[in-house]
C-alpha cells in the first residue's frame, strides 16, 4: 500500500503518497491487531519511512511486526488488510505518554512503476481489470 487516490474526475486520480506530510493511513499492527494512524514524514528518499502512533497508549510494538490496513467503511479509501511495512524501531514520544513506531514500507516511493488502484466490483475501464478472485475481464 502505497497511495490513496481521489479528487479528480474518471479516468484520472489525484494520489497522494503515503510519506506525503498530510497523509494519514489507518494501520493494524499485524501480531496483536491493534489500531493506529501511520503518517508520513513528507520525504520519499532514503527508506521513506513513517510513525505509527497506536490507539491503545498501553500496547507497545515490537520490531519486525507487520502493519497493514486497517480498512474503511465501505472499503474506501482504503481496503483493510493491505501491507504498508515492517516496524524497525520504537521511541518515547516527549510530548505524550504513548509509544510510536517507525514503519519501513514495503514499497519504495522513489521507484514506483506500476500501480494498482482498487475499484468497486463491476467497475468500468478502458484498461484491463483484475478482480479479487483473480478472473480478469
Amino acid at each position: 500500500m502505497g497511495a490513496r487516490g481521489g479528487g479528480a474526475p474518471p479516468p484520472t486520480a489525484t494520489i497522494l503518497l503515503a510519506v506525503d506530510q498530510e497523509s494519514v493511513v489507518g494501520g493494524r499492527l499485524g501480531g496483536s491487531m491493534e489500531l493506529g494512524f501511520l503518517r508520513g514524514r513528507g520525504d520519499a528518499a532514503d527508506t521513506g519511512q513513517l510513525d505509527l502512533d497506536l490507539l491503545d497508549e498501553s500496547v507497545i510494538a515490537n520490531v519486525g511486526d507487520v502493519v497493514t490496513t486497517w480498512g474503511s467503511e465501505g472499503d474506501a479509501p482504503y481496503v483493510a488488510g493491505i501491507p504498508i511495512g515492517r516496524v524497525v524501531s520504537v521511541y518515547n514520544s516527549p510530548r505524550e505518554t504513548s509509544r510510536s513506531a517507525v514503519i519501513d514500507p514495503f514499497v519504495d516511493f522513489t521507484s514506483l512503476d506500476l500501480v494498482g488502484v482498487v475499484a468497486p466490483k463491476g467497475t468500468k475501464s478502458d484498461r484491463q481489470v483484475i478482480e479479487a478472485e483473480g478472473g480478469k475481464r
